[in-house]
């Protein structure tokens, strides 16, 4: 695996710092402190380019071809690789400290993401707060008790789209680094793990560093899937530092639950809130007529018979057949107007949009 290299091996194996210089403008890019990606094949860098593996350009092409979340979480999961070879990345990995947090630590700990989030490595160390690019150091905050070990995701491997499991890489150390038993020389496994701030810290954090929009989908998320329930929430918001004196963190841990079944729910449900309107509405409210269950609404005010429902659209194609999806669709809304229901629809524009949330749910 080669795909990201520290430069200081790169000069271990021969290429001149003139060649690397020249490359830094073309095939290589710096990433964090020492430590780069080889971007492309290149013929005018070929010392470089005969470096990639197959596994590596397979990288390349997936990156082209999904979808731009899908791609934002890959470059997040390269810069945790790349992380793993610079010094703190490598202190981590022994001592625990720093402690991955944030957005990488979601990226470890496989939270969803709603909305995008600039792929960047987060963690929290002893001393001030460092910021550059690629790379957020905050002040160490998490007790001992909120600091854990998760498993090391690797990247994408041959076969790794067709279900089976990927090999983790070997990746190339820095100079004066002493390989593990066993690695080929120059080379170590990285850590099977990582230390990251648990679930609920995490949850807190990213609210509170990045807003609600990202940080209170992920805690619902969290919560339906039992990754996490509310009383480590809330023991987690009264050890957290900012945790009585951020409202972003009342809020969350007020209104989070295990209830939403997708981040738009969550979101829709967080801008009920915002416009006053969510102490009318109940989740998941099923309803029924003369021919039995008709639809399990998302958000149900039942003495006024009103729903508002968020419409992914990605429903309607993950069906299998599309067209008779949307038929589905609109024989169940017939029979809930029968029943004097009215249904108000979200797409995901509208959440976006405060005026036309409104509009659409008023």
């Amino acid at each position: 695996m080669t795909l990201i290299a520290s430069t200081r091996w790169l000069r271990s194996i021969g290429i001149r710092d003139a060649a690397l210089g020249s490359a830094r403008k073309c095939c290589f890019s710096v990433v964090l402190t020492g430590v780069g990606i080889i971007t492309r094949d290149c013929p005018a860098h070929p010392s470089i380019s005969r470096l990639l593996t197959a596994a590596d350009r397979e990288v390349h092409r997936v990156l082209r071809t999904i979808p731009a979340y899908e791609v934002e979480a890959l470059k997040r999961r390269i810069l945790l690789e790349a992380f793993d070879l610079t010094a703190h990345g490598l202190a981590a990995s022994s001592s625990g400290v720093p402690v991955l947090s944030h957005t990488s630590a979601a990226q470890v700990l496989g939270l969803a993401f709603a909305v995008p989030a600039e792929p960047v490595v987060e963690a929290q160390r002893e001393g001030r707060r460092f910021t550059n690019r690629r790379l957020r150091l905050h002040p160490l905050a998490a007790p001992e008790l909120h600091r854990v070990r998760a498993p090391a995701r690797g990247l994408l491997r041959p076969g790794a789209l067709s279900g089976a499991e990927p090999d983790e890489p070997d990746v190339h150390l820095p100079e004066g680094f002493i390989p593990l038993p066993g690695s080929a020389p120059g080379t170590v496994r990285p850590a099977r793990s990582r230390a990251v701030t648990s679930v609920p810290w995490t949850v807190l954090d990213v609210a509170l560093e990045h807003g609600l929009d990202l940080g209170f989908p992920m805690a619902e998320d969290a919560l339906h899937r039992g990754l996490l329930t509310p009383a480590e929430l809330r023991e987690a918001q009264v050890l957290h530092p900012h945790g009585h004196r951020r409202r972003a963190l009342r809020l969350l841990v007020e209104l989070a639950s295990a209830v939403s079944e997708s981040a738009g729910e969550s979101l829709t449900k967080l801008r009920l809130h915002q416009i006053g309107h969510l102490a009318r509405f109940e989740q998941q409210v099923e309803v029924y007529d003369e021919e039995g269950f008709i639809a399990r609404l998302d958000f149900a005010d039942s003495a006024s018979r009103t729903a508002v429902e968020f419409d992914g659209h990605e429903k309607y194609h993950l069906a299998g057949d599309p067209h008779a999806a949307l038929r589905r669709q609109w024989r169940k809304e017939q029979r809930l107007r029968k029943l004097r229901w009215s249904v108000h629809r979200v797409e995901w524009a509208e959440l976006f949009d405060l005026d036309r949330f409104i509009a659409a749910v008023l």
